[in-house]
């Protein structure tokens, strides 16, 4: 996937995007497979999760270019990608909710792309 092939993207602060997926993981069992659902809207991102252990939601400030969207994806595929970016703003593109995102630096000195996960409303 192309950077320029996306729907919609946002910017975030990526301290803040980890931050929060790694509270996220404490609500994860070893045999729970919960998604985290990310809702983009104008200028925040929303991260919820809700498990056997408890439920979280957590509002984030960010940039978005394009529409509206809801994903989830399993927390730890994103930890990963992210603790390795050094920058300290990352921009996630998204095709649509069934579609992979790509995190992606203007320099294209890295690309990641991360699978979503299929979920359901609780």
């Amino acid at each position: 996937m192309l950077v320029h092939d996306h729907k919609t993207s946002v910017k975030v602060n990526k301290r803040e995007l980890l931050d929060c997926l790694d509270r996220s993981t404490l609500l994860i069992s070893e045999s729970d497979h919960k998604p985290v659902i990310i809702e983009i809207s104008e200028d925040q991102m929303v991260l919820r999760l809700k498990s056997a252990i408890g439920d979280m939601r957590e509002t984030i400030a960010a940039e978005k270019s394009g529409e509206d969207l809801k994903i989830a994806f399993n927390p730890k595929f994103l930890i990963d990608a992210l603790r390795v970016i050094s920058d300290e703003e990352v921009e996630l593109f998204f095709i649509q909710f069934n579609y992979p995102c790509t995190i992606k630096d203007e320099a294209g000195s890295y690309t990641y792309v991360i699978l979503p996960v299929n979920f359901t409303e609780d």
